[in-house]
């Protein structure tokens, strides 16, 4: 990486970060460029020169969480392939996953407080159900004679209000946040099957 791409890599965090932090105290649709610009303590010439406006840092940031989140859960596929059909091991390897979340409570509560992106609940949401479907067939749900499409929304809609109380909520870890998901799951799954829907 050369000395310009470091330099233009460092810019663009410090404005990430600032807008990160004005959302904390503001409303993101109250926020002007000029704020931005000032409270990262660049003129708006350099500001501009990285970014047309607040949405498109906005959308870098929630990009930039969402790329990070593929890999991990890339890998968790891998080792749930790997790993026996035991309830503990498919714990570790979701707690694993949870990991990203934990380390980026800070970005995820910014986005998911009332000043952040009203979008961003959704698209993270969107976000978890495709991966969902990833798993679906390592796991065996394609087998369990359940309507996988209603188990995954139920879920996932789950799964992110964890991830929003936990932005609250920062004693717990990720390893307790797989353990409460599983042991919910595990109810829920044994109880759809005995439905006919």
């Amino acid at each position: 990486m050369n000395k310009y791409t470091k330099k233009n890599d460092k810019t663009e965090k410090r404005i990430m970060d600032t807008i990160l932090t004005l959302m904390q105290s503001y409303e993101f649709n109250n926020i002007t460029m000029n704020q931005i610009a000032d409270n990262a303590g660049l003129n708006r010439v350099t500001l501009y020169r990285h970014f047309d406006d607040k949405w498109d840092i906005l959308e870098r940031i929630e990009s930039d969480f969402f790329q990070a989140a593929e890999a991990p859960h890339r890998e968790m596929i891998e080792q749930l392939k790997k790993s026996s059909e035991d309830y503990q091991d498919a714990r570790s390897v979701l707690a694993g996953f949870l990991e990203i979340f934990e380390e980026n409570l800070d970005i995820l509560e910014v986005l998911m407080n009332d000043n952040g992106d009203s979008r961003f609940t959704n698209k993270l949401l969107n976000f978890l159900l495709k991966r969902e479907k990833l798993s679906h067939p390592v796991l065996g749900i394609n087998n369990l004679g359940v309507n996988q499409e209603i188990l995954s929304y139920y879920e996932i809609s789950g799964l992110v209000g964890i991830i929003k109380f936990w932005t609250n909520h920062r004693q717990y870890k990720a390893k307790d946040m797989a353990n409460f998901f599983f042991a919910v799951r595990t109810n829920e799954v044994e109880g759809v099957k005995r439905l006919e829907f």
